[in-house]
Order: structure tokens, then sequence, then C-alpha cells
């Protein structure tokens, strides 16, 4: 027997409903087309800004190429010098410039002239350098005259009787700033008196290891007793090359006879609470032999001038200048471009 399938109807009811759920996914569906349109960027828009973005960066940096001297260099803005091109001897002055604030252009100023606009509605325009360093040659500077040493005292002092064999003299170390690099000896000043009118040199020299001088000299001057009064005072050398000296070693200063008369030079008898200061010595044999006596002292002050070596100094060139640039919403129009400044002029550091 034969079956008949009847197909059940919608009631008016279900078709409402099923109607209103259509239109309520519908309408979900256009909402997030809209937003996902609006997500990705119009890609005309983005195309348009990033050319005109690259067109300037082009400009740019093709003027920058052949930049002579650079007087502004900042975040936001760069003025540069050219070569002459209106024939009137004079170079040409070119800045570029952006406010910072979005939507303002960047703009172009040639001379004197006003500045005009050559990128609309900026969102970015970022100036980079890149620069060179270069260590220019040591340079140091010399102290004016000042006490490189002194020792005076009170004590009870004798006389050392100088002629041409018999010498004496004192090793001083100087009084040195740090950092000093040479000190020179331009002034010597001692006590003595005339004695029998003799004549002596005031030597500085090298000293050895245990403070007694070398056979080096390295300025001396010619003295006359003559001049001196019969008492006792304040005598002065002056010393015209005795600079280079090294600021880890002292000197020993040497008075060094010449005539078979004397000059008298003044020394003090040291206390015991005075023992390994000064290193007074002297010879009996024309300088051969020199020995210490750690009993004496002379009275000495020394003048002279320091020599420190300056701070590092560089000078900084100009290799190449880096821009980014972008008009309009989109970072994706954001361009990167770079210029290789030829004549790598010195502008300031760092």
């Amino acid at each position: 027997m034969m079956q008949r399938h009847t197909l059940r109807a919608y009631t008016l009811a279900e078709l409402m409903v099923g109607i209103a759920m259509f239109s309520i996914v519908a309408l979900a569906l256009q909402s997030a087309v809209l937003l996902a349109s609006k997500a990705i960027p119009d890609a005309k828009g983005v195309n348009v800004n990033q050319l005109a973005a690259s067109r300037t960066a082009e400009r740019i940096t093709s003027e920058l190429s052949f930049a002579l001297t650079f007087t502004e260099l900042t975040a936001n803005a760069i003025t540069f010098t050219v070569a002459d091109r209106d024939n009137d001897g004079v170079d040409e002055t070119i800045r570029y410039a952006w406010s910072a604030v979005a939507g303002q252009p960047v703009t172009r100023q040639y001379n004197s002239g006003a500045a005009a606009s050559v990128l609309d509605d900026a969102r970015e325009f970022a100036v980079a350098y890149d620069k060179r360093a270069e260590l220019q040659a040591t340079t140091y500077t010399e102290s004016a005259e000042g006490l490189l040493y002194s020792y005076t005292g009170a004590l009870l002092s004798g006389a050392f009787n100088v002629d041409k064999d018999e010498w004496c003299g004192q090793y001083f170390m100087p009084t040195l700033p740090n950092g000093t690099s040479s000190w020179r000896v331009k002034r010597i000043q001692f006590v003595a008196r005339e004695g029998e009118s003799g004549n002596m040199r005031v030597q500085l020299r090298t000293a050895a290891a245990n403070g007694t001088p070398t056979n080096v000299v390295v300025d001396q001057q010619r003295v006359y007793g003559a001049p001196y009064s019969s008492g006792w005072g304040w005598q002065e050398a002056s010393l015209a090359n005795a600079g280079g000296l090294s600021p880890a070693a002292g000197a020993c200063v040497v008075f060094r006879g010449e005539s078979d008369t004397e000059v008298d030079v003044q020394y003090q008898n040291l206390t015991l609470a005075l023992l390994g200061g000064p290193k007074y010595f002297q010879t009996i044999n024309t300088g051969t032999s020199f020995s210490l006596n750690a009993l004496r002292a002379l009275q000495l002050r020394v003048y002279g001038t320091t020599t420190t070596q300056d701070p590092d100094l560089y000078k900084y060139y100009l290799a190449s200048v880096r821009l980014t640039l972008r008009c309009g919403p989109h970072t994706a129009a954001r361009v990167h471009a770079g210029a290789r400044v030829l004549s790598a002029p010195e502008v300031a550091g760092p």
C-alpha cells in the first residue's frame, strides 16, 4: 500500500522568530565587516602619502650630499650651505624644518626667502647624524712660576767654603700637582756670603738613587762672591734650560767651586728630630765622589713651573645624515632615507 508523505507548514509565529534571528545575524556580520574595513588602511591613501614623503626625502638627501657646511643640527631641523648657484660669489643657505606638531608641514627655506612647505600634513620629520671623531695631537699647558721646594730654618748654622776642590749641595723633591707630566726650574735661592770673593757655578744635576748628584748637568749659572756682602744673605741663580724634568724624580742643587778663593754657602746643623729630611752632600775631591751628611741641610728655595697634559681633544666630522618622514595618519607610510655628506665638514660634537 502506498504511503503519502505530507509537508509540515511553519506557523506564523515560527516564521517571525526565524526572520528576527536572521536579521540579528546579518546585522552582526555587517558590523564586523565595517570594523574590519576601518582596521585596514586605505591602500590608496598609504601609497599617496608614502610617495609624497619619498619625494621630499629624495629632494633633501640630494641637497645634503653636496652640503659644504652645517650651522644647525637638531632633531627636527637642519641648516647647511651648498655651493654658489647664482654666481654672486656667495654660497647658498638651505634650511629644512618641522615644528614637531602633527599636521604641520615640513618647510624649506632658501637663503633669506620665506619658508615654503615641501611636505604637508607631516606626522614625522626626524633627523639623525652620524659623526666621525678624530683625536687631536696631545697638547700641554705650563703653569705660572711658583715655589717648588723650600727648606728654611733657624737652627745653628755653619759655613761651607766652596772652592775648586770642595763643593756642596742638596737633593730635593719638588711638590707637584696631580697630573704633572714634567717640571722646570727657573730660579734657585740660597744663603751665602762673600767669603774670599771666589766664584762658583750653581748647577742643577740629575740625582742618583741615594740622593747624590750624577755627572749630568741639566743647567747651570756662574755666580761671583764679590757682589755678596760679608754677612749672610739670600742670593739667587737663574736657569734658562732646566726643563723637561720627570715628576717621578727629584734633582740635586750643586755648588761647584771654580777658583782657589772661596765663596761661603750656609748650612744648618740638624737636630735628631729632622734626620731623614733634606739630603745634604759634599765632596772634597772635585766631584769624584760625594758623601751624604744627615746632620746638615742647606737653606734652599727652588722656583719653577709645572707642565700638565691637557684633556684629550677631539674634532668631529659629519659623515652622513639619516631622515625619517611620514605624512598622513598611516604609520605604514613612514619613509626612511639617508645621505652621505661628501665634504665631511667639521661640526660640533658629540
